[in-house]
């Protein structure tokens, strides 16, 4: 009986899904596959945010005036949509009661499209900082970027009862800018099955 119990303990422990959010190991769904030695994490997730309703005053005053100016362009975000894949690799350091020490090592792949509205203000008078917008001078235009990190570093997941586990981790990130980045924590919420 004891060693019915220790195994099914041992296997509640190989695959779950769960929620992660970092830099390398991505922000969203994450599903994860452990075994003795070696595991596998892969996150999957999306988010749209900002207005598709982007609106500009008839009058703008501008705080940073600079003399000469006379039309100034007045930018703002409107929606913006972002998905992000991810897949990491887990090596084992150590097992211990309720948890397990790892180094975790990979990267994610971020797609982020973003739509900016720009509109032209032209100076009221040559004594004011008051500025009129220019009829039918709102414009769109739509960005894109592929941004990446790829990291590694320690982690720790630790058991808060059966089923549910969570884990940190501080990798050591590179990323599309050329950005080295040390100590922005991970976090994953994770549901292991049966």
């Amino acid at each position: 009986v004891v060693a019915f119990g220790l195994g099914a303990l041992e296997d509640n422990t190989h695959s779950s899904i769960g929620l992660h959010f970092g830099t390398s190991s991505g922000n969203g769904y994450a599903m994860r596959w452990m075994g003795p030695s070696l595991g596998l994490q892969a996150t999957l997730g999306a988010y749209t945010s900002g207005s598709k309703d982007v609106k500009f005053n008839d009058y703008y005053y501008d705080y940073n005036y600079e003399a000469g100016e006379n039309e100034i362009t007045v930018t703002r975000k409107g929606r913006s949509t972002s998905g992000t894949a991810a897949l990491n690799g887990l090596i084992m350091l150590d097992h211990f009661n309720r948890g397990r020490l790892y180094i975790m090592a990979g990267g994610s792949y971020t797609y982020y499209r973003e739509k900016r509205y720009s509109a032209l203000y032209q100076k009221v008078n040559d004594q004011s900082y008051n500025y009129r917008l220019v009829p039918n001078s709102i414009s769109s235009e739509k960005t894109t970027e592929h941004r990446w990190t790829a990291g590694i570093g320690p982690g720790v997941e630790l058991g808060l009862s059966r089923h549910f586990r969570i884990s940190f981790e501080v990798p050591i990130t590179y990323n599309n800018d050329d950005e080295i980045i040390m100590y922005i924590p991970q976090v994953g919420f994770y549901y292991y099955f049966n």
